[in-house]
């Protein structure tokens, strides 16, 4: 599936949007120049030493996960800008097309040493977004790429339907073995690496071998909730939702992104 491969160099937003509409992946190398790599990777170990006491903060082993649901300071310039570029802002706009969101407000770093100690399995994410997973370092299977599943956005989208119109919100839903289709690909990038991807899809963390690391920023796109979305929300989550369609947060995205047929799908991407 090396159509999901993007040179950041040449392809602009829309390219990235058509990969995206198409796959629910897009790996774009290039997005950061190699020469502002080692000024990001400085801050990115500044953010993890002033975020270890935070009680957001996790650690298993020698991997280790800074969380903060916020945007990341501004003091933190050269390892935000890949965040809140105005590419990055038009790549979002293009997904959540007239809806408001929020433009990676909750960001992760991502230190894994040996092994991968988090967030395993193939599932899809409880609710809808968009993420933007920048490398900063070499990342291959050796030392856990992340595997996508092209196309399966739209399939994910259903499964988040079937728990969410239940008011079961206690979830990524995870696949059981025989449920995971074919197709499965590793995002391998260089350093400098961006990987935009629609959370609903199938995905997986791979594996790291012996004294391998993998360090990763990562931001999520969430859709703005309007008064609308959370009074339906309260619907759709009590005794008294007999209404047979509520529509969620979910669907709140351009329309090129909204649930297509598999037919539809499959003969774009032929």
């Amino acid at each position: 599936m090396g159509k999901v491969f993007l040179d950041g160099g040449q392809a602009g937003p829309e390219e990235i949007l058509q990969t995206l509409e198409l796959y629910g992946v897009a790996v774009v190398s290039n997005y950061v120049d190699q020469a502002d790599i080692p000024a990001a990777r400085e801050e990115f170990f500044q953010v993890m030493v002033a975020q270890e006491s935070s009680d957001l903060f996790l650690k298993k082993n020698k991997s280790r996960v800074a969380r903060l649901w916020s945007r990341l300071p501004d003091a933190y310039r050269n390892l935000g800008a890949p965040l809140y570029s105005e590419r990055t802002k038009n790549i979002a706009d293009g997904f959540y097309g007239p809806h408001k969101y929020r433009l990676n407000e909750h960001v992760y770093l991502t230190h894994d040493v040996n092994s991968m100690d988090f967030n395993a399995g193939w599932h899809t994410d409880p609710s809808r977004s968009l993420k933007f997973m920048l490398y900063l370092n070499d990342v291959s299977e050796k030392n856990g790429a992340m595997k996508y599943i092209p196309g399966s956005n739209y399939h994910g989208i259903y499964r988040i339907h079937y728990h969410r119109f239940r008011g079961d919100d206690n979830f990524p839903a995870f696949l059981a073995e025989n449920e995971v289709p074919g197709g499965a690909i590793s995002l391998n990038g260089k350093a400098g690496t961006m990987v935009v991807f629609d959370a609903a899809g199938f995905h997986t963390a791979g594996s790291i071998k012996p004294d391998e690391e993998r360090l990763i920023l990562r931001g999520h796109c969430l859709v703005a909730p309007t008064w609308r979305m959370k009074l339906f929300d309260r619907i759709r989550k009590s005794a008294f939702n007999i209404l047979k369609y509520i529509q969620t947060e979910d669907e709140l995205v351009h329309d090129r992104f909204k649930s297509k047929s598999t037919a539809d799908i499959i003969r774009k991407m032929d």
